[in-house]
């Protein structure tokens, strides 16, 4: 038998990764493949191991989904020609801030501005650190994030 626990940095409160790891591999194996609309299915059963993963309170679920429609509306316009702004660049960037965790900030500002910016390029570091986790074992992979270190992010 498998066993299985969480990746780093990611856990889900009250969930075994032992439990989840053999009802995510007995559902691959039912099913024949695995997908979320298959997981979402079978943890709707508020017996199963990941019901406790989903909010299943219609209301906060739709709530959590529009305030990342919202942040994608956000994200999706850049200015083509502008006084303060060179072109193509996205208006805004998303910034995780230590008083008012994440909010958007214009690029220009993100650009300039010295504590922003290192916040961004920290949060540009721990995003190639992860996919280093999450991809570097496909040697591909492992080159193209050793090509993005040789730049030197930072």
């Amino acid at each position: 038998m498998a066993v299985f626990d969480f990746r780093p940095g990611h856990s889900i409160k009250g969930i075994d990764p032992q439990d989840l790891g053999e009802w995510l591999e007995r559902l691959r194996e039912q099913r024949g493949t695995l997908t979320a609309a298959i997981v979402l299915e079978a943890a709707s059963d508020e017996d199963s191991v990941g019901h406790g993963a989903f909010e299943w309170d219609d209301s906060k679920a739709a709530k959590a989904h529009r305030l990342t429609q919202a942040r994608k509306l956000i994200v999706s316009v850049r200015i083509l020609d502008g006084p303060k702004q060179p072109p193509n660049l996205p208006v805004y960037v998303s910034v995780k801030t230590p008083t008012r965790g994440r909010e958007f900030v214009p690029t220009v500002k993100a650009l300039s501005e010295e504590q922003i910016r290192a916040r961004v390029l920290d949060e540009i570091r721990q995003f190639i650190e992860s996919m280093e986790r999450r991809w570097g074992y496909f040697k591909e992979a492992a080159d193209l994030l050793d090509r993005l270190g040789e730049n030197n992010v930072g």
